[in-house]
């Protein structure tokens, strides 16, 4: 059985600031999202240069320019299922692909695994067998009892984890998503195509959820497009692959009825809009 190799480097921490972290974010849109106030923490409060995420790609492919971090690398890329071994059973070798992975990370932050875990133990192993550095698990799911926004929940836990002295002060909101010119004209076409481009003011509604139940009725948004078309403005209905699947012929003809339904091929053009 390989020794698990845990090491607490604080003098890196209030001394020489590492330069590159990696959050390992294997989340849906919105957890993805979540995550960036603690990218945005690791570079403003603890000095780190720059910031990589390891998700879904599909999710997250247009953050780089956009928003704090660096670089998004497809978790389908990399060989994480590995780390889920038996600890004792666990191994890689030189110049392994999963060492590779990590090798030039100072920072690891995983939402991937829980903390104690063999996957957390072997994330750890595979680290050290390129550099010293320092891994933190953190839980996706805060304890009922919390009462704070769960992406201050994120910060708080990887403050406690690393027993920093790092204060996380209460800020008002920053915009963790921007887009640039290019963005806005691609944007201004995509409404044109929808006829959207008017002297009006345009609400954009996505009436629906990855969880059926956490959705809103039809009947509500209905009822909310016609109030708003009553105060002159557009209503204009996102709807991707989940809506698509789940709606129906029925619901998504509703929906046309009372506003325009578009169908963002990709993710950065529902930004763009």
């Amino acid at each position: 059985m390989k020794e698990d190799v845990f090491c607490d480097n604080q003098d890196r921490v209030r001394g020489k600031n590492p330069q590159h972290a990696v959050i390992i974010a294997p989340g849906a849109i919105g957890d993805c999202i979540l995550t960036l106030p603690l990218a945005q923490f690791l570079k403003e409060k603890i000095g780190i240069g720059s910031v990589d995420m390891i998700a879904k790609s599909e999710y997250t492919d247009f953050y780089p320019g956009r928003t704090c971090i660096n670089l998004v690398r497809s978790i389908d890329t990399i060989e994480m299922h590995r780390l889920f071994m038996d600890r004792n059973k666990f191994e890689v070798e030189q110049f392994d692909p999963l060492v590779m992975a990590f090798s030039k990370y100072d920072w690891v932050v995983s939402f991937l695994g829980d903390k104690g875990s063999d996957f957390e133990a072997n994330l750890i192993y595979t680290v050290f067998c390129s550099r010293g550095a320092e891994v933190c698990s953190l839980p996706f799911t805060p304890p009922a009892q919390a009462d704070n926004h769960i992406s201050e929940f994120f910060i708080k836990e990887f403050i406690t984890a690393n027993h920093l002295d790092t204060e996380y002060l209460a800020e008002k909101p920053k915009k963790l998503i921007s887009v640039n010119s290019n963005d806005i004209e691609i944007g201004k076409e995509l409404a044109e195509k929808a006829g959207l481009l008017n002297d009006k003011p345009t609400v954009f509604i996505h009436p629906g959820s990855g969880g059926e139940q956490k959705c809103w009725h039809i009947d509500n948004y209905v009822t909310l497009a016609k109030k708003l078309r009553a105060d002159d403005a557009d209503v204009c209905f996102l709807l991707g692959p989940a809506e698509l699947e789940r709606f129906g012929d029925n619901k998504i003809s509703l929906l046309n009825s009372v506003g325009v339904c578009v169908y963002p091929q990709k993710l950065v053009d529902t930004l763009r809009l």
